[in-house]
């Protein structure tokens, strides 16, 4: 894991733990009636006082730690590959989406977008990089992993809004065939996902083509329901 100004946190495939930088003013300790809770009382009682320890945490550390929670159970349950490295579009796009509580809990039957929605990339991607968006940048984030490297936001943002375009399609058979791609891209023998080449067509052959696929996305993202983001 490569050191950068605002990293926040991480999971390491290697040895499956997750490290969170908490980087706002720590929470001042609990009074002692607390802390005798919290090392003294029994199970339901000590469960209740730490969950109320956790909402003592920033906005930024919940987030990072449901972020590579959703890492870390992608890989202990086989999501995704610990021997293959799989499109990091995909990885970083799935742990993206279920950052929001909603998606990590709705049914097929409740298929809203508003469930989806990211809010930090979202208004990243309206107001950053759709003005400098272009035709062939979704091709090239299923080709490579290069554009996280090159302009990470850029690419942390479309991986979000593609995932949640896919996710949370009105047409079954789509869903149906992204399944099918993460369940693949988990069994592919490693390491390494392939050439550029090697990577469009596998997404060709199971999901569609990448550059139908861009009109279709380009008008969900814009839509009006996602269409005027703000910040939370």
């Amino acid at each position: 894991m490569k050191w950068s100004e605002d990293l926040s946190g991480y999971y390491s495939i290697k040895s499956n733990r997750i490290a969170v930088l908490e980087r706002e003013a720590a929470p001042p300790s609990p009074p002692p009636a607390e802390q005798t809770i919290l090392t003294s009382a029994p199970d339901a009682s000590r469960n209740t006082a730490r969950a109320k320890d956790i909402v003592r945490v920033s906005a930024l550390t919940r987030t990072t730690l449901t972020h590579e929670a959703c890492h870390q159970i992608g890989f202990n349950s086989g999501v995704h590959s610990r021997t293959a490295h799989g499109p990091q579009w995909l990885v970083e796009g799935l742990a993206l989406y279920l950052e929001s509580d909603a998606a990590r809990t709705r049914s097929e039957q409740q298929n809203s977008v508003t469930d989806c929605i990211n809010h930090e990339r979202l208004h990243w991607f309206h107001e950053q990089y759709l003005p400098r968006y272009q035709p062939g940048d979704l091709a090239g984030i299923i080709a490579s992993d290069d554009h996280f490297s090159r302009q990470s936001l850029d690419a942390y943002s479309l991986a979000w809004a593609f995932t949640c375009f896919l996710c949370s399609s009105d047409q079954k058979e789509l869903r149906q065939n992204f399944a099918k791609y993460v369940r693949l891209t988990a069994r592919q023998p490693g390491p390494g996902a392939g050439t550029a080449e090697q990577r469009l067509e596998l997404f060709r052959s199971l999901v569609g083509d990448p550059v139908l696929l861009e009109t279709q996305f380009l008008r969900f993202i814009q839509a009006p329901e996602l269409s005027a983001p703000t910040p939370h």
